[in-house]
C-alpha cells in the first residue's frame, strides 16, 4: 500500500512539473537597439531587437530571423592617404571611411589619385608590404588601409627613371643622367617596382661617364643610340641576363670598353652597328 501511495505521489508531482513549465517564449515583447556608429577607438553596431523575456536577439527588419549578438557589431575601415613626403600635391578621390559589419567583405574603393604619382593600391601597413585582398578578407577588427604611391619619375645616384604602363604592370624605363654623374650606377627595382628597358637617347654623347658598366638582370631592352659616343667607360660592359634586345648603334664609338660580358645563355638579338668603333666584339 505504502508503494501505491509512493508511486501515485510521483506521478502526481510529475503531472504538476509538466503543467507549471512555462510555454515556449512567443517574442513578443522586443527591446529595439539603435545602430552605433563605429569610431577609430571603439567598435559599434547595427539596429537589431533582443527579447525582452528571454534575452534573445532578432534582426531589425526580419524579426523573426534570430541572430547571434557578435552579428551585429561594426568595425571602422579607414584609408590613409600615405603620401610620399616630397610630393605637395593634394589626395583626390580619397574614399571616405565607412562601418562595416563584423564577418563582411569590404566593398573595393574607386582609386585615389595623386599628382606625379600613380595609385599602387591598399594596404594594410605604411610600409606596403602586405596587399589587402578585398575578394577575401572579411572585417574582424578596426582597421586602417594605406595607400601606395609609385612615384612617376625619380633620380637615384644621378640617374633618372621613369614609370611606364607595361600592359597593365608599372615598370621602370632608364631615361638618362646628370651632367655632373661620372660613375653609373643603374638600379634592378625601385620600391618593388622592375627596371626594364634603357630609353632611346638615354645616355647619348655622356663622354663623362667612365669606369665599368652593368645593365642590370632586369632589364629586357636596350635603346637607339642609348650609349652613343660614350668613350670615357674604359673597363667592362656586362650585359644582364634577361637582355633580349640591343637598338642600333646602341653603344656605337664606346670606345674604351676592355671586355664585354654577356650573362645570359642566349646572346640577345643586335641592331645596326651596335658596337661599331668599339674594341669589344659583338
Amino acid at each position: 500500500m505504502k508503494k501505491t501511495l509512493l508511486l501515485l505521489l510521483c506521478l502526481c508531482l510529475l503531472f504538476t512539473s509538466i503543467i507549471s513549465c512555462e510555454s515556449p517564449c512567443a517574442h513578443a515583447d522586443k527591446q529595439m537597439h539603435p545602430a552605433v556608429a563605429a569610431t577609430n577607438e571603439n567598435p559599434g553596431n547595427i539596429a537589431y531587437k533582443e527579447c525582452s523575456v528571454c534575452h534573445k536577439y532578432f534582426d531589425n527588419v526580419d524579426p523573426l530571423k534570430e541572430i547571434t549578438l557578435d552579428s551585429t557589431i561594426t568595425y571602422a575601415v579607414i584609408y590613409n592617404e600615405n603620401k610620399p613626403g616630397e610630393i605637395s600635391a593634394t589626395v583626390a578621390n580619397m574614399p571616405q571611411g565607412a562601418s562595416y559589419q563584423s564577418g563582411s567583405l569590404i566593398t573595393k574603393p574607386d582609386s585615389p589619385t595623386l599628382t606625379d604619382c600613380v595609385f599602387g593600391g591598399w594596404y594594410t601597413d605604411s610600409g606596403c608590404t602586405k596587399a589587402f585582398d578585398f575578394t577575401q578578407t572579411k572585417v574582424t577588427l578596426t582597421l586602417t588601409l594605406y595607400a601606395k604611391w609609385i612615384l612617376s619619375s625619380v633620380v637615384k645616384d644621378g640617374v633618372q627613371y621613369a614609370l611606364f604602363d607595361n600592359n597593365g604592370v608599372s615598370e621602370y624605363e632608364i631615361k638618362g643622367c646628370s651632367a655632373d654623374t661620372v660613375k653609373l650606377i643603374l638600379l634592378a627595382e625601385i620600391e618593388g617596382i622592375p627596371v626594364t628597358r634603357i630609353a632611346d637617347n638615354a645616355f647619348s654623347n655622356k663622354s663623362q661617364l667612365t669606369g665599368d658598366l652593368t645593365i642590370p638582370d632586369s632589364v629586357t631592352s636596350i635603346g637607339v643610340n642609348a650609349f652613343f659616343g660614350c668613350k670615357g667607360f674604359d673597363k667592362t660592359l656586362t650585359i644582364g641576363n634577361s637582355v633580349a634586345s640591343i637598338g642600333n648603334y646602341a653603344f656605337w664609338a664606346c670606345s674604351g670598353f676592355t671586355d664585354l660580358v654577356y650573362k645570359g645563355e642566349v646572346k640577345p638579338t643586335l641592331g645596326t652597328d651596335v658596337f661599331l668603333g668599339c674594341q669589344i666584339g659583338q
